[in-house]
């Protein structure tokens, strides 16, 4: 259900970009008889595409071949709703009904979704047909589909013996940190390499920068002082800080008053962190500390680091039990994909499709 509300939205949302023609839309295609308009082909493609990209930056090649995948996957639902009517599946109207009325939520009033409407070339009634057609083909894949790929316990118990290097938990600490940074370096990189906690640590720094300033502007004159700070006074204020903390200071305020780098908002708080996910030099030290243990200043090119390792996991092979359900859905995502094929090929093979001819259309002619 909510994956059909989602795909209604994103169409009512995104296809008012299009502007569509006076005249009857163009054929694309047929499938057993029922017409695939270039209308039908646009709502497609403005979900491939994201809206900002609708008319621009995309070259009439890649258009082309949007629009030829568009049309691919309306005959593959097409298929799919009319096996649900021969196959006697129903809506009810109830269900038909709930549905509009939770899109409906998504507005901020009944007239913003009226008016959405009103931009798609849609009625209440067409929406309705949609929605009937989408719950229809919903309750036929789970038939023919999510039905007949369910896994046992069987099954993923000779999965997991047969793959257990894949079932195991690698060595990792949870680690806390302080960064004192010096002048000449480039922006801070998040410590955990790959991560986005750089652009959340910004935004949640400004706050705290705000609620600093608010209490006397300590961390405003912090954040002027690393910039003009030198390696040698950067190294003495770790130095001092880890003193500090052998003194019995408490790391995480400790982190969040003094700590240059975005995790400061979290008290330096890295979370557990295993082998190759964070820069080496601070790797080698966090992996032979022992639990409790602070050790610093440890220099990189981004400043000096002070860490303390809060907990300390050993790689281990996790148990059948731990990981059954992770295998069932592994082996029912790649059968998923497999039946989905072999099923929709079946009703490929039994229809009567036929493709509009004409570059102007965007979509090559087959027989």
């Amino acid at each position: 259900m909510y994956r059909i509300i989602l795909y209604l939205l994103i169409v009512l949302l995104s296809c008012s970009c299009i502007s569509y023609a006076d005249d009857a839309p163009a054929v694309m295609a047929k499938v057993n008889g029922s017409p695939i308009t270039s209308i039908d082909v646009d709502e497609e493609v403005s979900i491939a595409i994201p809206q900002t990209l609708f008319h621009r930056n995309v070259s009439p090649e890649r258009m082309e071949t949007f629009k030829k995948e568009a049309v691919e996957k309306l005959i593959d639902r097409e298929l799919q709703f009319q096996e649900a009517k021969a196959q006697g599946i129903k809506t009810e109207k109830s269900e038909i009904k709930n549905t509009v009325e939770e899109i409906k939520k998504r507005f901020r009033s009944n007239s913003e979704f009226k008016e959405a409407l009103k931009k798609n070339n849609k009625t209440i009634k067409s929406l309705e047909a949609q929605i009937e057609k989408n719950l229809s083909i919903e309750k036929i894949f789970q038939k023919e589909v999510e039905d007949k790929i369910k896994s046992n316990d069987d099954e993923a118990k000779a999965h997991y013996e047969a793959n257990l290097q894949r079932y195991q938990e690698m060595e990792q600490v949870k680690l806390r940190h302080i960064m004192i940074k010096f002048v000449n370096n480039p922006p801070v990189p998040p410590l955990e390499k790959g991560g986005e906690g750089g652009f959340e640590g910004k935004e949640q720094e400004t706050s705290a920068a705000s609620s600093g300033a608010e209490a006397g502007g300590k961390i405003e004159t912090e954040v002027k002082t690393k910039k003009t700070r030198t390696r040698e006074e950067a190294r003495a204020r770790a130095v001092e800080i880890l003193a500090k903390l052998k003194d019995g200071g408490d790391f995480a305020s400790i982190a969040y008053e003094s700590s240059d780098d975005p995790y400061r908002v979290k008290g330096g708080d890295l979370g557990y962190i295993h082998r190759g996910r964070i820069i080496q030099e601070i790797e080698d030290a966090a992996f032979v500390l022992k639990v409790g243990e602070v050790m610093g200043p440890v220099e990189t090119a981004e400043g000096f680091y002070i860490i303390r390792v809060e907990d300390h996991k050993q790689q281990r092979q996790l148990s059948f039990e731990e990981v059954t359900d992770r295998i069932k859905k592994e082996l029912e995502k790649k059968r998923r994909e497999e039946k989905r094929k072999e099923w929709l090929s079946a009703l490929r093979a039994k229809a009567k499709i036929e493709y509009a001819v004409g570059k102007e259309q965007g979509v090559s002619s087959k027989e």
